[in-house]
């Protein structure tokens, strides 16, 4: 008597799996590597300034260069930035800040250092390269954006849906 499952044994017999594993691994890799991405990874959160004004007229600093055998002057522009009341919780001295100037948008940000916070306003120390020449005014106006934290997508996901609000 002839086998009637000899065409689906030898059909079983030819196929393979490997199509599928080679899939499902590719796809493990990939989530694997999301996975590492969304714990690990540090994105910055910011405040940003309700208003800016230029306190004064730049200062020259003078500071050695890791790679430099001799002190470099560097123009030093005072800035003082108004925060509201639940960003100012915050703000500490030393932070890194982002300078935004309305008046001249092509120079694009300039970097700054938080000096002191009094109250709800912020007073900074921005630094500009030797070779940079920038004309600013006092009273100039701009936006300040200072990095209060660093967080990975996962804790940025659990603060939006509420829970460990904390971290």
């Amino acid at each position: 008597m002839p086998n009637p499952f000899s065409r689906t044994t030898r059909s079983l017999n030819a196929d393979s799996f490997r199509s599928s594993l080679t899939a499902l691994i590719i796809t493990l890799l990939l989530l694997t590597v999301w996975s590492a991405w969304f714990f690990m990874a540090e994105m910055a959160i910011y405040k940003t300034s309700l208003s800016v004004r230029m306190a004064g007229a730049d200062i020259l600093v003078s500071e050695f260069p890791e790679d430099a055998r001799r002190a470099v002057q560097i123009k030093e522009k005072k800035i003082i930035a108004e925060f509201s009341q639940e960003d100012i919780g915050s703000i500490r001295p030393g932070q890194p800040a982002k300078l935004y100037l309305k008046q001249i948008p092509q120079v694009g940000p300039l970097s700054a250092k938080v000096d002191r916070v009094s109250g709800t306003q912020v007073a900074l120390s921005a630094r500009l390269a030797p070779g940079v020449l920038l004309k600013t005014q006092q009273g100039e106006t701009g936006q300040v954006k200072i990095e209060v934290d660093t967080v990975s997508p996962a804790v940025l996901v659990m603060r939006a849906s509420g829970l460990f609000a904390g971290l």
